[in-house]
């Protein structure tokens, strides 16, 4: 998961509009926020980013997002899955 922020004032300091609009891989919502996430190379709104299994938020400072199956997951759900096919 990867932080990203987009700056939004042009190239002589003052304020100016997105030069791209991003949708939401959760809600398919257009992303407005100055900070967006990107993880399996999709953006996120900070709410949408949610363990498949648990629904557990994972946009918190400190939380790990991990991908299995095409699958965004914590990391527990992530260690059960992987327990489940050993």
């Amino acid at each position: 998961m990867q932080n990203v922020h987009r700056n939004f004032a042009d190239q002589e300091g003052g304020p100016s509009a997105p030069t791209s609009t991003q949708l939401c891989a959760g809600c398919g919502g257009q992303i407005v926020e100055r900070w967006l996430l990107l993880a399996m190379d999709r953006y996120w709104h900070n709410g949408c980013l949610k363990c498949t299994y648990c629904n557990a938020a994972l946009a918190e400072i400190g939380h790990s997002c991990y991908t299995r199956s095409g699958m965004i997951l914590c990391k527990n759900d992530y260690r059960r899955s992987i327990s489940r096919n050993t």
